[in-house]
């Protein structure tokens, strides 16, 4: 028997067609002379009907039949009548009458509702394979599909080639933890697991294969979050002889291709681009959510104006105000406020000042306070209208930005404010090459391969910490969704590099030695990106979790509950591997 169609793929068009559909039973409703199967499969749903000699004939079959078993139909397709049709069911105008039925398999009682939002993650997860039943889970996971032939195809045509790269490789300390592979043939070594293909793909560049893809899979041992999964897919891409402006068209042409073929919706080129100090300062995050317009405004020299002694202390030893303004808000009650404040604890500050603005009046604790010279110019600075809630913290300045950065995601939620528009891209840049690390040393703020500005280059020996970096992410709707840069091809440069994080000569070798042995030879300039594709799609189909986006997902603490891995180590594997477990 072979399928002709898939139930969601009918509609008037097919009417009288003969079909024979395969799927699984979703309900059963029983009038005696007739009777209605509710079919379904991976393409949506479709109304079955049985009657007259065709009922009788598959009574007794039909009587076998539990909800979830796995059938085949055969029939032709006839149209409801009028005042049975169903609007809201892509299928709803027509129905299967059928002529024979067969039963492939019966299914017990499923363990949980896989239309019930409200099952536990816990029992989703170790029955994932019912939970991926659900139309909404096909429907992500069609998406994600068409989307990755979409982008493939999309690179092919501008002369990329797919080479894939190792995923058991050398342990290079640095980045993310790796996870570990011991090696059974040589005793005390091990593999590490990819956590990106970045070193191999800037060996392609020297290899000549100067326009580089794959869907790589990558392995990070670290603390797991909503946008975090120990593996996860990246479109990865490199390309010689181009500089940043290249990279940003090549993926705004991929994913604007791909978003009009796939979701049928128009994204707007070329993306926005924002310089690293503009965007901390405007929104307190190098993933600044631009579907909202409220911008963060440094009021400190306002606040000397203010007669409140802790806040003229704060002022006076160099503490920054930072304010957020949102208009048409209604003043919060002690409990919202309260709420609130909490929040700005939790993310690190001493506490939440709140001023609200109604008819040229100021209302809020610290109202008593302010001068009016105070209100007129903060009036003026922060443009406020009616009816506008006024948010500010005091800290030392990265701090107060940092953490009201934070909280301008919550005050959005707080008044439900609904975004300008369903996508926002924006490519951040000029990220900082060197950061300080809390013991004061120089440390790489990207990785040890990232090339510097190169009007910067003249700070490499007298101040590295203003250099910035030819870096960059693609952000959307608050969340990071690639990363990359221009590369250092120049061995001398590299060597430079490392010398300012204190990476000696003999531990370089050491940790890059295949890698730095192959910049000698005529490296080309390249530079590429990781698009997190788990992440884009999750994004694009406003889903919560990466959880919702990868089929077999692992929990927060990083246990596949399907297979129950990690799984025990049996004595012969570890003697195999040359292991001793101690306490």
């Amino acid at each position: 028997m072979k399928r002709t169609h898939y139930c969601g793929q009918l509609n008037k068009s097919n009417l009288g067609q003969n079909v024979t559909l395969f799927g699984w039973v979703k309900s059963i409703r029983d009038h005696k002379k007739i009777l209605f199967i509710d079919m379904y499969d991976r393409e949506g749903s479709l109304q079955i009907l049985f009657k007259d000699s065709a009922l009788d004939n598959l009574r007794n079959e039909i009587n076998k039949l539990t909800p979830e078993s796995c059938i085949s139909i055969k029939g032709k397709v006839i149209e409801r009548d009028t005042d049975k049709k169903n609007s809201k069911l892509p299928t709803g105008e027509i129905e299967i009458e059928a002529s024979e039925l067969s039963i492939i398999s019966i299914s017990p009682s499923l363990p949980f509702d896989p239309d019930n939002s409200k099952t536990s993650e816990e029992i989703r997860l170790k029955y994932r394979y019912l939970d991926l039943r659900n139309p909404a889970a096909k429907y992500a996971f069609k998406i994600r599909s068409l989307f990755a032939h979409s982008m493939r195809e999309t690179l092919i045509k501008d002369g990329f080639f797919e080479i894939e790269t190792p995923y058991m490789i050398k342990y290079t300390p640095g980045g993310a933890r790796n996870f570990l592979v011991p090696s059974r043939n040589y005793p005390g070594k091990a593999y590490a697991l990819a956590e990106s293909p970045q070193i191999f793909k800037q060996l392609f560049m020297i290899s000549g294969f100067d326009k580089y893809f794959q869907f790589a899979r990558c392995f990070r041992d670290e603390d797991l979050r909503a946008e975090r999964q120990p593996e996860f897919t990246q479109l990865d891409l490199e390309m010689s002889f181009i500089d940043e402006e290249n990279i940003f068209s090549i993926i705004e042409n991929c994913i604007k291709e791909s978003c009009q073929k796939v979701l049928g919706k128009t994204i707007n080129t070329p993306f926005s681009r924002i310089e690293f100090e503009e965007v901390m300062s405007k929104y307190g995050s190098d993933k600044p959510d631009l579907r909202y317009d409220f911008i963060l405004q440094d009021i400190t020299p306002l606040f000397n104006l203010v007669e409140a002694d802790f806040i003229k202390k704060g002022v006076a030893s160099g503490q920054a105000v930072i304010a957020i303004a949102f208009p048409n808000t209604p003043q919060l009650n002690r409990k919202s406020f309260d709420a609130i404040t909490s929040k700005a604890i939790n993310c690190g500050s001493k506490g939440l000042i709140n001023l609200y603005y109604k008819d040229s009046t100021f209302v809020g604790a610290i109202a008593k306070f302010l001068s009016e010279n105070f209100k007129s110019k903060v009036v003026s600075e922060l443009n406020l209208k009616d009816n506008t809630n006024i948010f500010a913290i005091m800290a030392e300045k990265s701090k107060c930005l940092e953490i009201m950065g934070r909280l301008r995601a919550e005050f959005i939620d707080l008044f439900a404010i609904q975004p300008s528009t369903e996508y926002a891209f924006c490519w951040v840049t000029g990220f900082p090459l060197f950061a300080k690390s809390d013991d004061g040393e120089i440390i790489a703020n990207h990785h040890l391969f990232t090339h510097p500005r190169i009007e910067d280059l003249k700070y490499m020996d007298t101040d590295p910490l203003k250099i910035r970096a030819r870096q960059y992410d693609l952000v959307l709707n608050g969340v990071e969704i690639a990363g990359g840069s221009i590369r250092v091809h120049n061995p001398e440069l590299q060597t430079k590099i490392f010398k300012t994080v204190r990476i000696g000569d003999e531990e370089a070798r050491d940790r890059f030695g295949f890698f730095l042995e192959a910049l000698k030879y005529g490296a080309p300039p390249h530079g590429g990106i990781a698009v997190g594709f788990d992440r884009l799609i999750m994004e694009l189909l406003h889903q919560k979790s990466l959880r919702d986006i990868i089929a077999l997902p692992k929990t927060q603490n990083g246990q596949c509950l399907l297979t129950e891995a990690p799984s025990q180590i049996t004595e012969k594997q570890l003697r195999e591997l040359h292991i001793k477990i101690t306490e």
